[in-house]
This record gives structure tokens, sequence and C-alpha cells, in this order.
């Protein structure tokens, strides 16, 4: 899909499953009992069965929570990225000169730190996109950066990634007014938007240098106004799914949680347990 049409549905309905059980994975990889406790709340009668969803241990100044977690899905997603990444893999190119700027990119870029991060975040949330981009007051070389797959939408064919818009919330965003800065990714371009909605609609498309954030983004717009031209036929992003097939989705290219269901379910064994 292109940029979000003004006044649509958010998150968007076809994204909205995926970005639900990301969610579920996130709270049990942070590990937060404030987290699990959120994402178990409200009336379905299968989150209420759980101990992170039960009412009557809702916060009361009278009572204590005395319900204890086992943080073990940090633990395998970090013992995952680990079995991956253990060493910085060996990459290598013919030409000399090219090998030598190379590999002094990556040292300076901290790559290995850099995919031992996003392979633990995609163990944890199914998947992980990387990102190259560019900050010449910040250094004078390209920078690979992690983008979260529950901050993404991407377009996929024939399997493989085509085009992805990545979005943000915006610092002095309220309950009221939602500001949602996009980066679309394509073949030969990077687009920017910058949107003013509510929690539940993406609302209309504001001009750059309404926000702060955003602003400084103008100067190096193209004369169309709100794209960044790459010069590379390539996409400046690609998206690595964790494990394939997707269970839940077994004909879409996202891949799968470490934690996937019926892993929950011994999770939340384990803490009832420990609780007890």
């Amino acid at each position: 899909m292109p940029m979000p049409e003004p006044g649509a549905a958010w998150p968007p309905p076809r994204w909205a499953p995926y970005y639900a059980a990301m969610r579920v994975d996130d709270a049990w990889y942070s590990g937060d009992r404030k987290r699990l406790a959120s994402v178990y709340s409200g009336d379905r009668p299968a989150a209420r069965r759980r101990l992170w969803g039960r009412k009557s241990f809702e916060h009361r100044p009278d009572r204590r929570d005395n319900r204890l977690h086992i943080p073990l899905a940090g633990d395998i997603a970090t013992t995952s990225a680990d079995l991956l990444f253990a060493d910085m893999p060996t990459i290598t190119i013919e030409d000399t000169a090219t090998q030598a700027r190379l590999d002094q990119l990556l040292d300076e870029g901290r790559a290995h730190a850099t995919f031992l991060g996003a392979a633990e975040q995609a163990a944890a949330l199914s998947g992980v996109f990387l990102r190259v981009t560019w900050d010449r007051d910040l250094v004078d070389r390209p920078l690979l950066t992690v983008c979260q797959a529950d901050s993404a939408i991407p377009e996929f064919r024939f399997g493989m990634l085509r085009a992805v818009t990545f979005w943000r919330e915006l610092d002095g965003s309220t309950k009221s007014v939602i500001w949602r800065h996009f980066e679309r990714h394509e073949p030969g371009r990077i687009v920017h938007q910058l949107y003013r909605g509510t929690r539940d609609n993406v609302g209309r498309v504001t001009p750059l240098p309404e926000h702060p954030d955003t602003a400084e983004l103008v100067g190096s717009l193209d004369t169309e106004g709100d794209s960044i031209a790459t010069g590379i036929r390539e996409l400046t992003a690609a998206y690595v799914p964790n494990m394939l097939p997707n269970r839940m989705h077994r004909s879409s290219p996202v891949g799968r949680s470490d934690f996937a269901a019926p892993i929950y379910d011994l999770f939340d064994g384990l803490d009832e347990t420990w609780t007890s």
C-alpha cells in the first residue's frame, strides 16, 4: 500500500492482527509485570483465565499483588540471537579496495552488535527490519539501523519485500491528538509524510515543518516536496523473518515468534506455579 489515505482507520485493518500478536510477544519479552497485566486485561474470558488477566489481582491500595514472573521469554530470545551471531559473520568482496572500505564501515558501525540485537528482537517479535540511512551532521558514513516489525507496514510480492513504510508516534502527542511520522522506502526513493490524527484514525496529512521532529527533514527533500532520491534501484530496507511459516497466517511471508502459541500457555503455567 502507498502512504495511508487521510482519515483511514488506524492501525491498518490488514495489519492489526499482526500488531496485536506482537503486543503479546512484546509483553512476555519485556518481562514487565505491568505490561503482562495490561495485555491480558479486558473482558475476554480466555484472557481472564490467565494469571496475568485475573481481575482478582487488580491493584488495590489494601492488597499487595503477589504474582511472580519468570523471565524465560527474554532468555529464549537472547539464546536464539547468541546461537546465530556468537561470532561476527564473514562478509567478503573480491575487490580489495571495496573490501577494506566495507570492513571499516562494519567496524565503525558496530555491525556485530547491531546484528546481535536485531536477532534477539526478531526472535521475540517474529521478524525485524534492517534499514540503511544517513545523517551527515552526525557522521560521514551510512548508518545501519534496526526498525521494529510492529512499527512497519511492509508490502510483499512473491514473498519478497518490494516496499515498506515505517511509522512512529512523535513527542507532543496526547490522548486526543496523535502525531505520526511515516517514512516509506521504495526502489529509488524515500518518502516522508506527517499526519495529525487520533488513536484510531490516521487523520490528515500535515506539512513536515509543523512538528519539530520532522521539520529538519525539509532541507534534504527533492523538488517534489516529500521524497529523497537514493540514486540506487535497490530498497534501502530489508525484512528478516525469524522463522517460517507463520502458523497463524500460513500464506504470509511474515515470520513467527519463538513464543508463538502454544508457548504462551507454558509461560503462563510457569508463572502460575512460581506464584503458588
